[in-house]
């Protein structure tokens, strides 16, 4: 039975208001034009605070401040980033139960499955996918590759909302075609080109429901249904009838505090280091009148200002002059910037340990934790990847176990595992090689016998010239022994 989603009719007749975005993006190509608004304008603290107390009526609004802070702030970019590659994406590549019988269709069937992962560079473009969602929120694309190049293609948001999930449990939508105009409707794909062109010529499609028998409900004419092809993600697991808001929307005012701070101190500090050099005029005893005219005063303290050094100022008075204290203000202005930053870093949800990690143990416990936001994400790959797969009959899923900080010991743990029985697909997804590739260098090695040509010997040390090869390991006489060349 078709997945739908309730109260449709009603989940699309307030479709949101355009208020400024990037343009189109390719994740092979990126392509900037002037018909979707690229600038975006300053936002301040209290005008977050105001737009989050409604954020999901105010997410347009909320992305555009994201869009506009990860500009401004080095600290949301690096962020965003630090989420979106945590894990490695590796992957397995799991055969279905219909290669299952035959040696020979089980291995053509699943090497071309890893073929076509591995032509899809899916490994690559994960993270490019998840640092726009985590930006946005939500994300709408469509898949427009040919034989030779893979390429997803962004849809602007502003046009498009979550509709339903389909029996291939891809998340689909719609497009707004009333928020479309010509010059959009260009860099858009050619099927919603073509829908845009129909609505067009029916004047605005009427009010009269359209029947859409995939999902098997009516919508009005201005929503086109994407195909399979168009895909969604979004940082909320559970389909609603709302957009969502930017991942770290709740962070975004302790984002512009400290960087409002960092500017504020940046410019407090010079003022508070610069040295002031008094040049006193003289003045007769008598009755306390300057001796020198106010033209000589001005050609005399112009003339020493031009051979002082940077942050001193020069000051000409009659007067005495006492030296200010800033050591302590200088101090404070530190403080208010550090505790700005730490206040930021502190709702990014990155734990403490991260940005100053006492022991190794504290580190991949904060980086295990953090990983754990960015799975849910990837079921929505897994699932367009294994549709990709599906006439192959093959499944995509990401090893989300492994994250950049761990793979290296999850490597060694399974390679160890191989002795007992252990999967050698879940080994081979925690190697450094895509599957595509590991088979066919399993396949050519083989084929080269490599294992004869270059056997190897007792030790390196006891290795003859003539004798080309690595060391051999000890003959073991029992299997609870370890040979002295392996302890």
């Amino acid at each position: 039975m078709k997945k739908k989603t309730e109260n449709i009719e009603n989940a699309y007749s307030d479709m949101s208001s355009y208020i400024g975005v990037y343009a189109n993006t390719s994740i092979v190509v990126n392509t900037t034009t002037s018909a979707e608004k690229t600038s975006v304008t300053p936002y301040t603290a209290a005008r977050v605070k105001s737009l989050l107390l409604d954020p999901i009526k105010n997410h347009a609004m909320l992305k555009e401040a994201s869009a506009w802070l990860l500009e401004y702030s080095s600290l949301y970019g690096n962020m965003l980033s630090y989420y979106s590659t945590l894990l490695t994406y590796d992957y397995i590549v799991v055969p279905t139960s219909k290669l299952i019988g035959s040696k020979t269709k089980l291995k053509k069937g699943y090497y071309a499955a890893a073929e076509r992962v591995k032509k899809m560079s899916i490994q690559r473009k994960i993270p490019l996918l998840i640092f726009k969602t985590l930006q946005q929120g939500e994300t709408f694309w469509y898949d427009v590759s040919d034989d030779a190049t893979v390429i997803f293609k962004e849809v602007n948001y502003r046009h498009c909302k979550m509709f339903a999930v389909d029996d291939d449990n891809i998340w689909r939508y719609v497009v707004d075609l009333a928020t479309v105009n010509d010059a959009q409707a260009k860099e858009m794909p050619l099927e919603v080109q073509d829908a845009y062109e129909k609505y067009k010529k029916s004047g605005g499609g009427g009010t009269a429901e359209v029947n859409n028998t995939e999902f098997g409900v009516s919508l009005k004419p201005n929503l086109y249904v994407v195909s399979k092809a168009g895909f969604a993600l979004s940082c909320s697991t559970v389909l609603t009838d709302t957009h969502e808001p930017p991942a770290f929307s709740n962070m975004f005012i302790d984002l512009i505090m400290y960087e409002d701070d960092k500017e504020t101190y940046n410019t407090y500090l010079k003022d508070s280091y610069a040295k002031l050099v008094h040049m006193k005029v003289p003045i007769d005893p008598k009755d306390g009148k300057p001796t020198m005219t106010a033209d000589e005063v001005n050609l005399y303290f112009s003339k020493v200002k031009q051979g002082i050094p940077r942050n001193v100022k020069a000051l000409a008075t009659p007067f005495e002059t006492d030296d200010i204290a800033t050591d302590k203000a200088q101090t404070q202005g530190i403080a208010l910037t550090d505790t700005s930053r730490k206040n930021a870093q502190y709702g990014s949800g990155i734990a403490d340990s991260l940005w100053s990690p006492t022991t190794a143990n504290a580190l991949m416990v904060t980086i295990e934790s953090n990983a754990a936001r960015i799975k849910p994400l990837c079921s929505f790959i897994d699932a367009y990847v294994t549709f990709k797969l599906k006439s192959l009959n093959a499944t995509f899923s990401i090893d989300t176990q492994i994250t950049q900080y761990n793979k290296e010991a999850i490597y060694k743990a399974r390679t160890t595992g191989l002795a007992s029985g252990e999967s050698y697909t879940s080994w081979l997804a925690s190697s450094s090689l895509e599957l595509y590739d590991a088979l066919m260098i399993a396949e050519a090695e083989d084929a080269l016998d490599l294992a004869t040509l270059f056997a190897p010997k007792q030790s390196a040390y006891q290795t003859p010239s003539q004798s080309p090869g690595a060391p051999v390991k000890d003959t073991v006489s029992d299997s609870r022994e370890v040979g002295s060349g392996y302890e």
